[in-house]
């Protein structure tokens, strides 16, 4: 399904949930406020409820504190749903019984490994992020993009295309980005809230991840972990954690990079993220275990000691790479 069959069901309907996946990132945050503001603009009735807190370095963007936990909201008076950056309703968390229940879904995604769960489904594999798809929405809806809705925005491509190093980005990536510096977006500023602003125990935590890089199959796999227990004594929230997996990705020479972190409320739970910079399509990976997201950045969520996810996760990588 295309944009303006989209544009068209957004503005048919009203009382929107507005959604994202687990484990929330800058896409996910940006988008689901841009899309919050063009609900409104429409003059329709919207909330946007996530699975988890926002993560610390996305507090600064505007309307951030409006984004509601799915334990702290009523659902009743809102009987439809836009999720955006989520592959399926599962990814929703605690939030997709009410997604199920829905009586109409807005799905707009740019991840392949969606499975077109919606009654509207706008999926866009070679976006760039779903902030870039989200302002092309708003230039086919004729709505107002201010300062505020242009960082939103901007924290959303900037965070899903690696600070745009990423192979997803593309001259049109470019082009809105200009746009929205334009409208008034700092990129010193932004890049200064979400990369910069760390505090002694976040260095405490890298500083502690960073002993665990270790390198198999001829440095072709890199991986790095986070247990229960670091976070713990460094008193480091999880999403603190968002970008470790780079340090991996980086090594010469490494075709998969993974990482590792144990879950705060289960430590018989570990949360894997895969990133490739060769041939392998590491969605298919992930999709061996339940997950997905990219080719080249996907993830999943598995059962088991730390150890044993690593060992089963390491044996499957090298299969991609015979």
């Amino acid at each position: 399904m295309d944009m303006k069959k989209t544009a068209q069901a957004i503005k048919k309907y009203d009382n929107y949930i507005v959604t994202s996946h687990i484990n929330t990132e800058g896409d996910a945050i940006g988008s689901e406020l841009a899309v919050y503001h063009l609900v409104k603009q429409l003059g329709k009735h919207a909330v946007v409820i996530n699975n988890d807190l926002v993560p610390e370095r996305y507090l600064f963007l505007p309307d951030a504190d409006k984004i509601a936990r799915w334990n702290d909201w009523e659902f009743k008076d809102y009987n439809n749903s836009i999720i955006v950056d989520c592959p399926t309703v599962e990814r929703c968390g605690n939030i997709a019984p009410a997604v199920q229940r829905s009586r109409i879904k807005i799905n707009i995604d740019h991840h392949v490994s969606n499975v077109n769960f919606g009654d509207f489904n706008w999926v866009e594999p070679d976006a760039s992020s779903c902030g870039e798809m989200i302002f092309n929405l708003y230039k086919e809806l004729g709505l107002n993009i201010n300062e505020e809705i242009a960082t939103m925005l901007y924290v959303a491509i900037l965070t899903d295309t690696g600070s745009f190093r990423y192979d997803s980005t593309t001259l049109e990536t470019h082009q809105v980005a200009g746009e929205l510096i334009k409208i008034g977006v700092k990129p010193d500023k932004v890049a200064e809230k979400v990369y910069e602003a760390k505090g002694l125990n976040d260095i405490e935590l890298l500083s502690k991840a960073l002993s665990t890089i270790r390198v198999e199959h001829n440095n072709k796999i890199a991986y790095i972990y986070v247990t229960k227990k670091m976070l713990e004594e460094t008193g480091t929230l999880p999403d603190r954690t968002d970008g470790f997996v780079d340090f991996a990705r980086s090594i010469k020479g490494a075709e998969i990079s993974m990482f590792f972190r144990e879950d705060m409320d289960n430590p018989k739970r570990v949360h894997v993220g895969f990133r490739s910079k060769g041939r392998v399509n590491v969605n298919m990976l992930a999709s061996r275990f339940g997950g997905g997201g990219h080719p080249k950045a996907s993830g999943c969520v598995l059962e088991g000691s730390l150890k044993y996810v690593i060992d089963v996760v390491l044996k499957e990588a090298k299969e991609f790479l015979v």
